[in-house]
């Protein structure tokens, strides 16, 4: 997938071309997977991905309340190194401290700079974003929105902002969208508080009672045919 890539903006600072370099060594299968592994504890990850047998072991035979757990998790991790050691590459990287302090710092991007084709940079990506709503359509992928999640960590200041209000307008490049609640231990928030915020904010942008219900009903019933089952 990333071989296909190319980069010619001369923005692009050192840092970030030699990372978009390194990328390309990797195959979107190895990004799914990288994406699953971030079920492991990423702490006791850094010894393994070193190669510390050493202190695997001694990790291992530490006196600790959870004992089992760990070694447990520890197998795991070795297992998914072994499973596909390029994905472990990129969720050791992703954990990393020089990843975490870049994510801290925003960050621009001029899309008039970018005219590829006949299309400006906003264009683009308006593009790319129809095409891959129409394939998840086409193979009838859902769309799972957490907007208290979002609003909470993004650079949203409110409801109002959130990116589910584009995709619920009628139109050719609309997804199949699902509410959830993300982890309601941490937002402090629940499914029906969810289906609220998006009611209200329906109505504010001019919707009337019976429309803005009507889009609940719609997303409601997305939830029930795409819920996961155990």
């Amino acid at each position: 997938m990333f071989r296909n890539i190319y980069f010619s903006d001369t923005n692009i600072n050192g840092r970030n071309s030699r990372y978009i370099q390194w990328l390309s060594n990797f195959e979107i299968y190895d990004i799914i997977d990288a994406w699953k592994y971030r079920k492991i504890d990423p702490i006791l990850s850094f010894d393994i991905y070193y190669g510390n047998d050493k202190d695997i072991n001694a990790i291992m035979s530490d006196n600790f309340s959870f004992e089992k757990f760990k070694s447990k998790e520890i197998k795991n991790i070795i297992d998914l190194k072994n499973t596909n050691h390029r994905a472990f590459a990129l969720f050791h990287e992703y954990h990393s401290g020089e990843v975490i302090l870049q994510s801290k710092k925003l960050m621009e991007i001029d899309l008039s700079k970018s005219r590829p084709l006949f299309l400006s940079g906003a264009e683009l990506f308006s593009e790319l974003q129809r095409k891959v709503i129409k394939y998840m359509n086409d193979k009838v992928v859902a769309v799972e929105s957490m907007p208290t999640s979002n609003v909470r960590i993004s650079l949203y200041d409110d409801y109002s902002e959130h990116h589910i209000f584009r995709w619920l307008e009628v139109n050719s490049s609309t997804p199949i969208v699902c509410l959830d609640s993300d982890d309601p231990g941490i937002f402090a928030i629940n499914i029906r508080n969810e289906f609220s915020h998006i009611f209200l904010e329906l109505l504010n942008k001019n919707k009337t009672r019976k429309e803005a219900m009507d889009i609940i009903k719609h997303i409601a019933d997305n939830n029930r045919i795409f819920i996961f089952r155990k």
